[in-house]
């Protein structure tokens, strides 16, 4: 329909172009009564008398009403919310842009539950934006405006998304901050609702800001493999539609769960097996953290078997289904996840495993992801045609229902809640705690209480007696005892390996007490001459600064500076989940990184002492790491071989300061077969 498209504007505001505006946007929301598209009317004759004279920032040139109304679309037709959320995202804007309407008339004319909305999206947006002191203040005021009307939420999203789509002529210091925002918070929070579609846009657009040439590097591969791999998928599923077929999946059900004879009787179990693409983001996020290149990924894309039945699905029905898959394709034992005993925190459920799968006679691997339809559609758009079951919503609501932290805690707090990849341990007790990804024995003493974070000095694991270090990291499942003694002494270092928001946070105020750190400076004070996040931050080899150890830069490298309290500026990797938080919390204090051309003339010889045990092509890895991933230039390197099998020798090498010599130091330490190195 023609009216359906968005009319172009001519540089007015003419009664032509309103009217052809609205039309566009009752014709892109969902189908609503003809009451409330008056209502709809009224409230978009508000935004646009509020609005008039407004245009929207960076190169579009465009009325800035369109912004309301293309968050009111996306906000219904791409999220599935109905009039009272058209309304609050047309006037989203109005009591801060406008003198016109007041909270009294929004209140009359729309009713308490928009104004209610439209203030806690205004509370948001005072306090965001260029003359913000404390991007966190912005996120303090959203997450607690959860608990109110969940909607407020859905709206900031909805915002986010729209400025997303239409950034390309905005700076290119603001396309950063917003980016890393997005993925700090605003792409977790949609997985968290169930989002699962605006969840991969925004991770897409953020990482292509974030990371420019990554991301067309990516898209480079994707265009050079994904063929390959789709057409490697589609095999698998044409073989894995046969075995289901050969198998009569209905009476090997039966067979399979006596239980369900009754409920199966005449019942056709239909099924249908799609495809599922992960975004751009997860796949780099995955090559980034295993060291894998793309074609190596093994789940870019995943099958995905949706079955259409008429009781509710359980665990039971889905492992009978993964036996049936169980006899035809080898399954890899560590791959499954039973998402469907314990859905995760945004309610997914489903099995999930992975199967092997000989491809042209390369062994290849499948995941595989068994859900009821009702799971499925929950899996891609939430909670949306459910009112009474958010699961996601419902965990945040209840987290901050009477809240009485500080503000920074309430952020630490809610970090962990969207945190949706979960593990669970057991204590000795037998009691079960819920804990993100990749939590520490540490995290987990700090999850039993502070005191006992504060003197933990490893772990038991699964009634071993063997010690486990604190920085160890916890798999699903285990059973762990903490061990604590009154000598230990908690320090700085221990914040690059904690992972839990409550942990960081206990630590933290610990170390304050004791006068280990200083409380976090303002934004705009201790930063070096001449710094300003919009610009970039020039390093040759007179500057003073540090290599992030948690991310590793090379000279050279795409990356990002953060200034910390002490005013020392600390480079990271672009890509760094660290810089990101930096960029989303502290952006002020964050500037990428301009390398100028570094003369090694100006640089300083050091001579590195090695040992370790010989092997084939450690020589080789040797060189690798510091030529190649560490873009260092070697004066000489000289090894020798004893008579027991072992080596040693050393390394002259340039670095342009210290900081940049011992990350040299760091990198060789996680070469195998090497047992010391160190400066002579």
């Amino acid at each position: 329909m023609e009216n359906c498209r968005k009319p172009k504007y001519m540089g007015r505001l003419t009664k032509y172009y309103k009217k052809k505006l609205f039309e566009y946007l009752t014709c892109n929301i969902k189908k609503t009564p003809e009451e409330n598209i008056k209502k709809i009317h009224l409230a978009y004759n508000v935004a646009f008398a509020a609005h008039k004279g407004q245009n929207r920032k960076g190169g579009l040139k465009e009325p800035y009403i369109t912004h309301p109304v293309e968050v009111a679309i996306i906000a219904s037709k791409e999220m599935g919310y109905g009039t009272t959320t058209v309304i609050s995202a047309l006037l989203h804007d109005v009591l801060e842009d406008s003198e016109l309407f007041d909270k009294e008339y929004i209140e009359k004319r729309f009713g308490e539950k928009v104004l209610r909305i439209v203030e806690g999206v205004t509370k948001i947006a005072k306090i965001s934006g260029e003359n913000s002191t404390e991007q966190m203040d912005t996120f303090t005021k959203m997450i607690l405006t959860i608990p109110q009307d969940y909607r407020v939420l859905i709206i900031k999203i909805a915002d986010r998304l729209h400025n997303m789509r239409t950034m390309e002529e905005m700076p290119e210091a603001t396309k950063i901050v917003k980016s890393a925002e997005n993925l700090y918070l605003y792409a977790k929070v949609a997985e968290m609702i169930g989002l699962w579609h605006i969840k991969l846009e925004v991770e897409d657009r953020s990482f292509e800001n974030l990371q420019p040439n990554t991301y067309k590097e990516l898209v480079e591969y994707s265009q050079k493999y994904d063929f390959g791999i789709i057409r490697r998928t589609k095999c698998f599923q044409i073989e894995l539609q046969q075995v289901l077929i050969n198998y009569n999946i209905k009476r090997r059900l039966e067979n399979y769960i006596d239980e369900y004879k009754s409920l199966f009787g005449n019942v056709d179990l239909k099924y249908e097996i799609i495809t599922v693409k992960r975004s751009f983001y997860k796949v780099w996020t995955k090559m980034w953290q295993k060291k894998l290149n793309y074609d190596k990924v093994h789940n870019h894309f995943s099958t995905r078997i949706i079955f259409d039945i008429n009781f509710k699905m359980n665990r039971h029905f889905a492992y009978a289904i993964f036996w049936l898959i169980a006899d035809a394709f080898q399954f890899r034992e560590k791959s499954i996840k039973d998402w469907i005993v314990k859905p995760k925190k945004n309610g997914f459920r489903a099995l999930v495993f992975d199967v092997i799968y000989v491809y042209n006679k390369q062994v290849t691997v499948q995941e595989i992801q068994i859900m009821s339809k009702d799971d499925h559609e929950i899996a891609q758009f939430g909670y949306l045609k459910k009112d009474d079951e958010k699961p996601g919503i419902d965990k945040i609501t209840k987290s901050l229902e009477n809240n009485t932290k500080e503000d920074n805690e309430i952020i630490e707090i809610f970090g962990d809640i969207i945190k949706t990849d979960t593990i669970y341990i057991n204590s000795p007790k037998g009691d079960i705690y819920e804990m993100p990804k990749n939590s520490t024995v540490l995290d987990f003493a700090f999850r039993l209480h502070t005191e006992m974070g504060l003197k933990c000095y490893g772990a038991h694991i699964n009634e071993s007696s063997n010690l486990i270090k604190r920085d160890a990291v916890l798999g699903s499942t285990q059973i762990v005892k903490i061990l604590t003694s009154d000598k230990v002494v908690p320090t700085e270092k221990w914040l690059d390996f904690l992972v839990t928001s409550r942990a960081r946070t206990a630590l933290k105020n610990y170390l304050k007490k004791s006068g280990q750190i200083i409380e976090f400076i303002s934004e705009g004070e201790n930063l070096p001459e001449g710094f300003h996040y919009k610009k970039p931050f020039k390093i040759s080899e007179s500057t003073f600064f540090e290599i992030a150890p948690c991310c590793q830069p090379a000279l050279g490298e795409e990356s990002m500076v953060f200034i910390n309290e002490h005013g020392v500026p600390i480079v990271h990797k672009r890509g760094c989940s660290q810089v990101q938080e930096y960029l989303a919390t502290k952006a002020k204090r964050t500037a990428i990184v301009q390398w100028e051309k570094i003369d090694f003339k100006y640089a300083e010889l050091y001579t590195i002492l090695i040992k370790g045990k010989d092997r084939v092509g450690i020589l080789r890895d040797i060189a690798d790491v510091i030529t190649n991933e560490l873009k260092i230039n070697m004066n000489k390197i000289f090894i020798e071989n004893t008579e027991d099998g072992l080596f040693n020798g050393y390394i002259e090498l340039y670095a342009i300061n210290k900081a940049v010599f011992n990350q040299i130091i760091f990198n060789l330490k996680k070469i195998d077969n090497i047992d010391l190195v160190k400066e002579k």
